[in-house]
């Protein structure tokens, strides 16, 4: 009975209404939560690579498969902090984005996804002036295969040698509460 009450829950579409607490939303908050304390206890082993104006900082879990992701790219008026959440499958499963641009403008995108791949839901807050981004306009910051994207050219390409990588030096990193109903 509980099985199919479930199954049941999880077949309604998210709506404004009831996705605070819908059990397809409360999965992807599980991810979030299981990744964020896989990092806290330094149990992701990371690499990062810098080039000018954008900063790409992998973390794999002990069977090699990317649990998070995060894409801090800039330029000389915008910049945004991409973080991206992979279930143990390697699937995206959550993203959250939070930037800014010049004048005032400050903008924000959570965006929760299924086992598919399909969008369950999404949060886009925008204020002040400037230039206002929203990740899933741009296809290519639904970041799916992360070490593809790691691995790619930078957004301000300034040549092979441009970029530095190496492995993470690992310092606490406090968890942004990204999936938490309390911060939605």
């Amino acid at each position: 009975m509980v099985t199919l009450v479930f199954i049941m829950l999880t077949a309604e579409p998210v709506t404004k209404l009831n996705w605070r607490h819908h059990p397809n939303i409360e999965n992807v908050r599980s991810v979030v939560a299981e990744v964020d304390a896989a990092m806290a206890a330094g149990k992701l082993v990371g690499r990062v690579r810098e080039c000018e104006f954008e900063k790409r900082t992998l973390r794999v879990d002990d069977r090699g498969v990317v649990r998070f992701y995060q894409w801090d790219a800039g330029g000389e008026d915008s910049a945004d902090l991409v973080d991206y959440y992979y279930d143990p499958s390697g699937r995206l499963r959550f993203l959250h984005a939070k930037g800014g641009a010049v004048p005032n403008a400050a903008r924000e995108t959570r965006l929760w996804f299924d086992e598919s791949g399909r969008r369950l839901w999404r949060l886009h807050t925008f204020h002040g002036e400037g230039m206002d981004f929203d990740p899933e306009e741009y296809p290519e910051f639904i970041v799916r295969d992360p070490r593809k994207h790691y691995a790619g050219k930078p957004i301000h390409y300034q040549g092979p040698d441009a970029c530095t990588e190496g492995p993470l030096k690992d310092t606490p990193r406090v968890p942004p509460n990204a999936g938490s109903p309390e911060s939605d």
